[in-house]
C-alpha cells in the first residue's frame, strides 16, 4: 500500500530516494521547479546522476550521453513547490519506507545555481 510524504528540501539538495527509487529536482528554462524520476527513458540509466546541459533544456544522461528533454519529463513530475531555495515535494513510497533527500553537487538546484557536470 502506497502512503504520500511531504518531503522539504534545503538549499542544495536536489536529490530524493524512496526506497529503489530515485528522483531529481531541477528547474527549466522558465525557472519552474520540477520533481523528475531519476532513470532515463532511453535505457533506464541513472538520469538523476546526469547533468543539464548549458541551454538548461536538457539533462544528459550518464550512461549514453542521450539528451532527454526536461519539459519532456516534466509532464509526469512529482508535485513540487519551491519558495526561495527551499522546496516541497509529495512523494509516493510503499509502506515502511521513508524517503530522504540527498545533496547532489553536480545537477541544476532549485536556487539557480548551476552546478558543473561530473567527469
Amino acid at each position: 500500500m502506497s502512503e504520500l510524504h511531504v518531503l522539504h528540501l534545503g538549499a542544495g539538495e536536489n536529490w530524493i530516494e524512496a526506497g529503489l527509487r530515485t528522483y531529481m529536482v531541477t528547474r527549466d528554462r522558465s525557472g519552474t521547479c520540477h520533481t523528475l524520476a531519476g532513470k532515463c527513458p532511453h535505457r533506464g540509466g541513472p538520469l538523476h546522476l546526469g547533468s543539464l546541459d548549458e541551454s538548461l533544456e536538457f539533462i544528459v544522461c550518464p550512461w549514453h550521453h542521450n539528451k532527454t528533454r526536461v519539459t519532456a519529463l516534466a509532464g509526469r513530475s512529482l508535485p513540487t513547490v519551491r519558495r526561495g531555495s527551499d522546496v516541497t515535494v509529495v512523494v509516493g513510497v510503499e509502506a515502511g519506507e521513508t524517503p530522504h533527500a540527498i545533496r547532489r553537487t553536480f545537477l541544476l538546484d532549485c536556487s539557480g545555481a548551476l552546478r558543473g557536470s561530473p567527469r
